[in-house]
């Protein structure tokens, strides 16, 4: 009986309202809150019983269950949500704390816009939910939401019937206890303000509520301590006062009656789990107050949205600053390296044999111009490089391999060699492969044939383009061998495979440069093992080799551990886009901070380190990876870590890759700069903008960066926006193919201004290159023709209308000043040229 009882609902400190959706397959338990509850049904069909009213709703219906409503769900199998508020933080014991609403769907008293209304201020809640920041949004829309069931819904309630004045007992006495919970109430208190003797209310309870008065009583005041607990550093002993308790050991052994555990442990807990990414969806304390289920249909809200559009506030829109203050010209200077250009990345090196992706090469060759190309697969059966006859016998051909090499040469490139598969003949696992072409995952069958194969491959280079020339291309050894996708299934087998590949390659090329595998250093107790075993065998890596994608799995090692990458890679239905994404803008720069702490503890903090493979995400349908957001992540990345590693590997030059079947539609989420066939994208255009840069470095903040070139000064800004937290933990809600920019809900201009300061001249040019929804992103070009398949005429058209915007003024220099003020739209890239004339 005791089990069919108050509900405890717990909300954040800053906010009193819950907000969950989730499936529901089985019966809910009667149960009752003090809480305001609404239930929108998502899917199936859900049955209600509130205070012995039994309700049917289907998809789209919802109904308002007032606070201290007993009631029950029951349910085969629907989704839900359900929005709690706590209506006594809400309004302050205002008197509107006694209405009642009457709010079903299937009551057809009300009209079916008055439902409408309720169902988009639901949507509303979840569009709004990005960041801290919207907590006053969030509660604006409460507000509007509380006016809406005040003004359509609610009714002077009534009691005519035994069942209802029972009810409204039982409103009188929690009401009662709700407000002097606080003053140790005691049955007989409770019975003299009722009326009632102590025996008949001791009845009641049990027959009505389901639970007696003391069980009843201490769920109340543990509802309010737990909340104090997990909301402030109050000490026990002041919780169990502050909430009815007559002492601290009374509100322990409350306390660990219903949870198991003792107060103290159950913040330590919270603490713990709160304050760090231990779930997909739940990031960080502050985003508890909405907890998504990772199958919740929320498009189904998102037609809602569309029909009250009309109620978005202006006020959503601002406008924000990026001030530069003053910049000297004349200022001691920095030297900069422009290591973005040093690495150009391609999928695999099959895809170098196509002229589509050559001519994709030849491109950003000329526009933009790198040092080394790295690609994966190099080994891979697709190259035809191993084979093994009837006998056993090693058959090699570098027919391929070549082609490909005489390509890069030619494009004046040099190729960052990585053996990181296995071909199948050679291969001790055949049942471990990745990707949609199938790469083999094994140790070899035979180290001797492994030993051969590299030998032969490096000679074969040599003979063909030089001792010296091969001498300085860089060489790593497989790919990520601490994550459990790319691992071997004995990490010994490893540290001895590579120790092995190394020294055969150190003995054909002394002086040539063999790095660490490619790695995201989360798992840094593997490293450090593995550094161990390489150092004793006189094995040491010449430079570092890093990966970094900003996925929450690919950015913290609990998640890593538990995300199946196999999946990722080959079963679209189940991930789709839906990668967890970090919720951290500023990640990746904490992220090099972690990593170069972690390579001097370890004496390699001179060494050169090479960022091999970078995007926002794993996944190449991920839709913002089409759009404006792109180009600003990776302007704003690469310009506050400027220089700070050897390489940026932007992963990759196209959408065009083998590791997933690649879908028909031209802007599908791939994580290229160019799409398929060679348009470029937003994010290859600012990348482009970027070669205009000085290498003499003057200064930069938030949102700037600014070089200098003999008379040139060169300044970027970025109008950056993180994506929301509900997209980050995966959820697509209202975004649709042609609409990808819902995930940023707090959109603003922005005004740019700088002085510079000792300018030698009296005039100056100013080109103004700019990158936005309406310039230099063919993605939005598409949106606009259509967002159709495309045939060669219309592609040539797309090409030709998706260059980034440009604007060109004169001005005065006064005094050696010169102050420019510039206004930039939601996710724009703009750059200044100016050119002292005079």
């Amino acid at each position: 009986m005791e089990n069919d009882s108050h509900e405890l609902i717990h909300y954040d400190a800053d906010i009193p309202i819950r907000f969950f959706i989730s499936k529901l397959s089985g019966y809910e338990t009667r149960h009752w809150h003090s809480s305001c509850e609404i239930i929108l049904v998502l899917s199936g069909q859900l049955v209600v019983n509130v205070d012995d009213l039994v309700y049917t709703l289907n998809e789209d219906d919802l109904i308002v269950i007032n606070g201290d409503a007993i009631h029950d769900l029951k349910s085969e199998a629907c989704e839900i949500i359900l929005l709690h508020m706590d209506l006594e933080r809400i309004y302050y014991n205002n008197a509107k704390l006694e209405n009642y609403f009457v709010c079903c769907s299937t009551n057809k008293k009300s009209s079916y816009a008055d439902y409408n209304y309720i169902r988009y201020l639901l949507a509303r809640i979840i569009q709004t939910n990005s960041d801290i920041k919207n907590n006053h949004k969030t509660m604006a829309i409460i507000y509007t939401l509380l006016n809406e069931l005040n003004t359509s819904f609610c009714e002077i309630h009534s009691f005519s019937s035994h069942s209802d004045k029972h009810n409204e007992r039982i409103r009188m006495i929690t009401k009662y206890i709700k407000h002097h919970f606080r003053e140790n109430v005691t049955l007989s208190d409770l019975a003299q303000n009722q009326n009632l003797s102590v025996s008949y209310l001791s009845k009641f309870f049990e027959k009505h509520m389901h639970t007696n008065f003391i069980h009843y009583y201490n769920s109340i005041k543990l509802e309010h301590a737990v909340n104090e607990l997990l909301s402030s550093d109050a000490t026990i002993e002041n919780i169990a006062v502050n909430n009815g308790f007559s002492d601290s050991r009374s509100f322990v052994s409350a306390f660990k009656k219903n949870y198991g555990i003792r107060p103290s442990e159950y913040r330590k807990n919270y603490v713990k789990n709160n304050c760090s990414i231990t779930k997909p969806i739940l990031s960080s304390a502050k985003w508890t107050y909405i907890n998504l289920n990772d199958t919740a249909k929320l498009e189904k809200l998102g037609k809602y949205l569309k029909l009250f559009d009309h109620e978005i506030p202006e006020s959503d829109y601002q406008i924000k600053t990026i001030d530069c203050g003053s910049v000297d010209f004349n200022a001691p200077l920095s030297i900069l390296h422009h290591y973005y250009r040093s690495m150009l990345t391609v999928n695999s090196a099959k895809l170098l044999l196509y002229e589509s992706v050559r001519d994709m090469i030849r491109k950003a060759q000329s526009e933009i111009g790198f040092q080394y190309i790295s690609f994966n697969s190099l080994l891979s059966d697709d190259m035809m490089i191993y084979h093994e006859n009837a006998y056993g016998d090693s058959i090699l051909s570098f027919t391929y391999v070549n082609e490909i090499l005489d390509f890069i040469i030619g494009q004046k490139l040099k190729p960052f060699i990585r053996l990181n598969y296995i071909p199948r003949d050679l291969a001790n696992n055949t049942s471990k492969t990745v990707y949609f072409k199938k790469d083999f995952i094994s140790k070899p069958k035979d180290m001797n044939k492994w030993i051969l194969l590299v030998e032969k491959l490096f000679l074969n280079f040599i003979q063909r383009y030089g001792l010296k020339e091969v001498s300085s291309w860089p060489v790593n050894i497989w790919n990520e061998p601490a994550a459990s996708i790319f691992s071997f299934d004995d990490e010994e087998d490893f540290f001895f495979f590579y120790t092995e590949t190394f020294c055969i390659i150190k003995q054909l090329l002394p002086t040539v440069k063999i790095g660490t595998p490619p790695m995201t250093f989360l798992n840094f107790e593997w490293f450090q093992r593995f550094n161990d075993y390489i150092k004793s065998k006189n094995c040491t890596p010449d430079y570092i080799d890093l990966h970094y994608y900003d996925d929450a799995a690919a950015t913290n090692i609990q998640l890593e551990e538990s995300f199946d990458k196999s999946l990722f890679f080959s079963n679209l239905s189940q991930y789709d886009i839906l990668n967890n994404l970090n919720t951290d803008p500023n990640a990746f720069f904490f992220y090099l901070n972690k990593f170069k702490n972690n390579m001097k503890e370890l004496g390699y903090g001179k060494l050169p380190h090479y960022l091999s493979e970078w995007n926002l995400t794993l996944s190449c349908r991920n839709r913002i990876n089409d759009t404006c957001f792109k180009s600003c992540y990776l302007t704003k990345n690469l310009l506050e870590n400027y220089d700070r590693l050897q390489s940026f590997g932007y992963w990759s030059i196209t959408d065009r890759h083998e590791e997933m079947q690649i879908p028909s539609s031209l802007y599908h989420g791939g994580f290229g700069l160019l799409t398929m066939n060679g348009v470029p994208k937003a994010s290859y255009n600012v990348l482009r903008l970027m070669k205009r840069l000085g290498s003499r470095f003057l200064g930069r903040g938030d949102g700037w960066f600014v070089t200098k070139e003999d008379n040139r000064i060169i300044i970027v800004y970025y109008n950056y926006e993180h994506y929301s937290k509900l997209f980050a933990s995966g959820k697509l809600f209202d975004m649709t193919n042609s609409e990808r920019y819902i995930p940023f809900s707090n959109e603003q201009d922005a005004i740019a201004k700088i002085t510079l300061s000792n300018l030698p001249g009296r005039r100056c040019t100013i080109k103004e290159f700019f990158v936005n929804r309406n310039y230099g992103s063919s993605f939005d070009n598409w949106v606009r023709m259509g967002a159709e398949s495309l045939n060669e005429e219309d592609l040539a058209l797309l090409k030709a209308t998706s260059s980034e915007g440009l604007y060109i003024h004169n001005e005065e220099i006064l005094g050696g000043h010169l102050t420019i003020t510039s206004v930039l739209e939601p996710l724009e890239v703009r750059m200044l040229e100016i050119e002292i004339i005079e």
